[in-house]
């Protein structure tokens, strides 16, 4: 597939014993917008891992090599060699890193001495990231950090725009949605609880927060089986997937296009928005199973699902963080007096 292009901007190659190492800076590239490509675990299931392994070597936009205290290991020596007579034959960027854990008099390979090193020798430096940074894109760090607001997927129809910091009482929510999309790529999870608990908002938010892990985000209303196809089949529109089967006059062509399209790519994130009847759950689940490389996001009312969705329950806010919300939300929009915070805790115990 000579035209295919790859959904991220580099392959780490690295000693997976030095995995724990290599992962904190793919963290730190990805709160910076990059795109990476790190493990095992975002190979397809099903693939024989060498030739898949080759396939995304081969359309890597650029590879960088880490040799830590570990070196370079039997299995990774092969990768990197085979690593870079691609990127000479492609002429595309490799960046040879040393990593914090390296020692000081250690010996470089000699097959990677022809390229300039990254030293990250001291630590993770802003000045040694923002060379790792330079070599991946070839053009100056954009300084794209988690300070500066949040990094969506590229392509979304998320339904409304991020609360920033105003979202309140969520951190540890947010957190183990976080913990949950480096666990295992084909789970699928569900968020429930009551209505107008802000499960919607918890599951987009996470979304608008996710772009270094999705290039894409598709928010789907499936209250009922139809409204779910509904939804699929408006996936295809020009301005999101833009898949030729949006002009079919039978909508079930363009839900059969959309499904394909999930299963023939990945980093993205379904979002499956008031699954709250049984009719709902029996078309999600029916759906759900068939996808391998990407993620599905639950909101729902229904409690009990089967075992192969995760479930995360949502509690209401404490008063405090609802008095907190809604002094910051009306800041510029009252009349400030003395009593302000009383004033919020009483409508605080009244949303609450």
């Amino acid at each position: 597939m000579p035209d295919e292009k790859a959904a991220f901007d580099v392959f780490l190659s690295h000693n997976s014993r030095d995995k724990p190492a290599v992962r904190q800076i793919a963290d730190a590239l990805g709160d910076r917008g990059i795109r990476v490509w790190l493990d095992e675990r975002e190979l397809i299931p099903g693939r024989p891992w060498i030739p898949e392994l080759e396939r995304i070597i081969g359309i890597a936009p650029s590879i960088a090599v880490f040799v830590g205290e570990n070196g370079i290991g039997p299995w990774e020596q092969p990768e990197i060699e085979g690593a870079l007579i691609k990127a000479v034959k492609r002429g595309i960027p490799v960046i040879p890193v040393l990593l914090p854990n390296a020692p000081a008099d250690m010996e470089l390979p000699l097959f990677l001495q022809r390229y300039t090193w990254v030293n990250l020798s001291q630590g993770l430096s802003d000045a040694g990231l923002d060379s790792l940074e330079l070599g991946i894109t070839g053009k100056k760090p954009s300084r794209k950090t988690t300070s500066a607001g949040p990094i969506p997927p590229r392509l979304h129809n998320l339904p409304f725009s991020t609360l920033g910091d105003l979202l309140k009482g969520r951190d540890e929510e947010l957190r183990k949605l976080q913990d949950g999309a480096t666990t295992a790529i084909t789970q699928a999870e569900t968020i429930y609880g009551l209505g107008g608990i802000g499960k919607t908002r918890l599951a987009v938010e996470y979304a608008w927060r996710s772009g270094n892990l999705y290039d894409y985000a598709f928010f789907v209303v499936a209250e009922s089986p139809e409204a779910l196809n509904s939804g699929l089949a408006n996936l295809a529109r020009p301005d999101l997937l833009n898949l030729p089967e949006y002009k079919a006059a039978a909508q079930e062509e363009s839900v059969a296009a959309v499904l394909r399209w999930l299963r023939e790519h990945d980093r993205w994130l379904l979002i499956l928005d008031n699954v709250d009847t049984k009719e709902a759950e029996q078309a999600v689940m029916k759906m759900v199973p068939s996808f391998s490389a990407g993620r599905v996001l639950i909101t729902s009312r229904i409690k009990d699902w089967p075992a192969t969705i995760r479930r995360q329950q949502i509690e209401t806010l404490s008063l405090d963080e609802a008095q907190r919300f809604i002094l910051e939300r009306t800041a510029d929009d009252r009349t400030r007096t003395d009593d302000d915070p009383d004033q919020a805790l009483r409508l605080a115990e009244e949303l609450v």
